[in-house]
């Protein structure tokens, strides 16, 4: 595979979610694939929809379509097979210092990471080493330990006539094997006591930060309950951010919000990690604090996920607007519009004025003829294993819009057609009016007709249908996300050797 370092890079920069140790391993899981998969072809960066239900949520769908997602040409990915990889994968000590080393070697990174950020890797570095060399200093006391007490006792063979000397030679071993005993004794004692007041030590740092903790959680309890009440009322509507002076600002200042909560929680939740050698009763609570904060953190990335695809929305609607807002030449004099002076004269004529009914929003999209708009409609295929999927995102249709047919050539045909709501119709004509004011109805007509182009009218798209699939099996639903799916069952026992993405590509 090309520079490893970049791919990660870039990979990175796909991804919009924030990373824990989780999601930073399964990313490293996606990477190692990658480069036995690749070998010495090009590498695609998948689009950011795919990186992130890959880290977000692995599974065997999101896994393939990652992978399959980084080759320039068609590839059918074994499912199974990448997916027992993915599981397989377990990475050692060695691969993830080497991992480390090449980052720290790469300029490029230095230099985004900064010397903050150097200086929190060259510290979280040396704890690693300090533990290395004090999990091997116990190791070696051990073995210190066990080849005192394998010692053989020697046989001490003095004659009758000596028993004097023996005695007192018997007496001075026995002497110099007690001050041993006794110093060897001493020795595990302090050590012992050494831990223990370690550990003594430990579990007053650990009481006074958590006591910190909750003097502090009642501030994070009020920011986080009115960060989730803020989003329950409108983190998903981006009709209450249109109301608003600058939607998309407004809603990217609340998802700081969240974001920055989330790292506050992982900050604790790494500072716990620090804790080592509790007694039982602290280990409980620190226990139940990752657990709790785990659960918080996961909360806020599901409501901050939410909120950024309703920026995007905002994002689209605020670049529609710019292509509404373009400005019209209108040749000759400038006309304003003037109402003629009209005078009834109820009581003398006694005329009758009929009231047209119609609003303006519908004598202008009366005039536009939707079967002669093109709408693009590109669909996607998953090979599921006993079946074929093909997907496209479609909102704003019913289903008596949508038509899926076979062919009389064995085709697969799917059509429809689809035209703005009355509330689409409202708003479409509000930004009109708002952005350019005083123009006719004709112009109306034409500014609307550009603007719907490609996002409203008939669309019909026509596959081929692959040899295995059961035609009379085949089933289409239309959910409320806007989803138009296709499921294509295969012969249970069909075994021809085909390119099972043939049909759509």
């Amino acid at each position: 595979m090309e520079d490893k370092i970049r791919v990660i890079e870039d990979v990175i920069r796909e991804y919009e979610g924030e990373f824990d140790e989780e999601k930073t391993e399964t990313l490293m899981k996606l990477i190692s694939i990658m480069e036995e998969v690749h070998q010495k072809s090009e590498v695609v960066i998948p689009q950011k929809k795919v990186v992130y239900e890959a880290i977000e949520n692995p599974n065997k769908e999101t896994v393939s379509n990652f992978v399959a997602a980084t080759f320039n040409e068609p590839f059918g990915v074994d499912i199974e097979k990448t997916m027992e990889e993915f599981e397989r994968k377990k990475r050692s000590v060695e691969e993830r210092m080497k991992m480390i080393e090449e980052m720290m070697r790469h300029n490029e990174v230095k230099e985004k990471i900064g010397k903050d950020g150097i200086k929190q890797i060259e510290t979280t570095i040396q704890k690693i080493e300090n533990k290395l060399i004090e999990c091997l200093r116990k190791e070696i006391q051990k073995d210190r330990v066990k080849e005192e007490e394998t010692i053989p006792k020697e046989e001490e063979t003095i004659p009758k006539e000596e028993e004097t000397t023996k005695i007192a030679v018997s007496q001075e071993s026995d002497d110099k094997k007690s001050c041993k005993q006794k110093e060897r004794t001493t020795k595990e004692s302090d050590d012992k006591k050494g831990c223990e007041e370690e550990e003594k030590e430990v579990d007053k740092k650990f009481e006074k930060r958590i006591k910190e903790i909750k003097e502090e959680e009642k501030e994070r309890r009020e920011k986080y309950l009115e960060f989730k009440r803020k989003y329950e009322e409108h983190g998903k509507n981006k009709d209450y951010y249109l109301e608003l002076k600058n939607p998309s600002s407004e809603c990217e200042n609340e998802i700081k919000i969240g974001v920055w909560m989330n790292q506050k929680n992982n900050s604790i939740m790494d500072e716990m990690d620090t804790y080592e050698g509790l007694n039982e009763a602290n280990k409980k609570v620190k226990k139940e604090i990752i657990i709790e904060m785990e659960k918080e953190i996961e909360e806020i990335e599901r409501m901050v996920s939410d909120m950024k695809n309703t920026k995007m929305e905002l994002d689209s609607i605020k670049e529609e607007k710019k292509e509404v807002n373009k400005p019209i030449k209108i040749e000759g004099n400038n006309q304003r519009y003037v109402r003629p002076a009209h005078k009834v004269e109820d009581d003398e004529d006694n005329i009758k004025i009929e009231v047209n009914k119609k609003t303006e929003t519908d004598r202008v999209f009366e005039q536009i003829n939707w079967r002669k708009m093109e709408m693009g409609i590109q669909f996607k295929a998953i090979d599921k294993g006993k079946y074929y999927v093909m997907y496209a995102r479609i909102k704003g249709m019913r289903d008596e819009d949508i038509d899926v047919n076979i062919t009389k050539n064995g085709n697969l045909s799917i059509s429809g057609m689809k035209i703005p709501n009355k509330e689409e119709k409202e708003m479409i004509m509000r930004m009109v009016n708002h952005q350019l004011r005083g123009i006719s109805e004709e112009e109306k007509v034409q500014i609307i007709y550009q603007y719907c182009q490609g996002k409203y009218g008939r669309f019909k798209e026509i596959y081929s249908i692959p040899k295995n699939v059961d035609i009379k099996k085949i089933i289409v639903s239309y959910t409320e996300e806007g989803i138009l799916q296709i499921n294509l069952p295969k012969y249970i026992d069909f075994n021809e050797i085909y390119d099972p993405f043939a049909f759509i590509w």
